[in-house]
């Protein structure tokens, strides 16, 4: 799995970022909260996959070095497997349902609308 310096990198890549800043008001964080989670060596896990979710980008390519997407149950799988902490993990398991929850939502709202 990246590390937070490395999801940041990509996430410039991705884009078409220069600079930190944008960076983190692209994933809707402040840039000093940003800093603070890269000297801490943690990621923002709720507001990556939200900007995920919002872009349409692969969880694989911001957490992994996988281009092809998966499933997110199985993305939810090694996730999980990588933190040891329990609460760390709880807390990701809601993060990841909601937004898997929202990104079913959405693929049916546009089934629906192509349905119609």
């Amino acid at each position: 799995m990246k590390d937070i310096f490395e999801i940041v990198e990509t996430i410039k890549q991705i884009k078409g970022l220069q600079t930190d800043n944008e960076v983190a008001e692209s994933i809707n964080v402040t840039y000093d909260a940003l800093t603070n989670r890269k000297a801490r060596r943690s990621i923002p896990f709720k507001e990556i996959v939200a900007f995920c979710e919002k872009e349409g980008i692969s969880l694989n390519r911001i957490f992994f070095w996988e281009e092809k997407s998966v499933v997110p149950d199985e993305t939810h799988q090694m996730l999980a497997y990588i933190f040891k902490d329990p609460i760390e993990r709880r807390k990701m398991d809601a993060e990841i349902a909601r937004a898997y929850e929202k990104l079913k939502e959405r693929e049916l709202a546009t089934r629906n609308k192509k349905g119609a």
